[in-house]
């Protein structure tokens, strides 16, 4: 069990992880799974926008079109700024969406990602990513904890990438817990 301290240095942590809050006019953003996708290789590309690369890098490919868009899309909202010299700088490390009137986008951005993370068991190479699962029989508290851990590691990534000097790649990151069985009567 964490002590208080432990607890404190935490949350001192994950208070500086800077977040862009996403409004009704930049749902926008999650339409294609791609774009956020884009915005990452954008700074990998140390703020370079070379559409021609971007497509030829991204996997699975979308072509230099609706690379285009995107990066159009992106600086329209601020998420990336021109800086004069055919360079960009990325605006916000972190976006956080939420809000009942976005549940929609997200949950098809979601699932989009969940499918291209199903698609990379064919498609990528197993040293070049990891993938598990855990089929497990919990209770109520068990369910919460788990949650709550999930959200912790979460941000504990968050910290991670803040920390990455020079990125070289883009990745995505599933974290699914979701019940496949359970007794309707006795569940809450």
């Amino acid at each position: 069990e964490k002590t208080r301290e432990e607890i404190l240095a935490k949350a001192v942590l994950l208070r500086d992880v800077k977040k862009h809050v996403l409004e009704k006019k930049e749902i926008k953003y999650l339409s294609d799974w791609w774009t956020p996708v884009i915005r990452a290789l954008i700074e990998v590309n140390q703020g370079k926008v070379d559409v021609k690369t971007i497509a030829e890098w991204l996997e699975p490919a979308i072509g230099e079109e609706k690379v285009q868009e995107s990066v159009d899309l992106l600086k329209d909202l601020g998420f990336i700024q021109d800086l004069g010299n055919g360079r960009v700088k990325i605006a916000d490390s972190h976006i956080n969406i939420s809000g009942e009137d976005k549940t929609q986008a997200i949950r098809a951005f979601q699932a989009a990602v969940m499918q291209i993370g199903a698609r990379s068991l064919q498609t990528i190479a197993p040293e070049d990513r990891d993938i598990s699962t855990l089929t497990m029989a919990v209770d109520q508290q068990g369910f919460e904890e788990i949650k709550s851990m999930i959200q912790e590691f979460r941000k504990d990534v968050q910290i991670r990438v803040d920390k990455c000097g020079k990125p070289t790649r883009v990745l995505q990151m599933n974290l699914a817990l979701f019940p496949v069985a359970f007794n309707k009567k006795i569940s809450k």
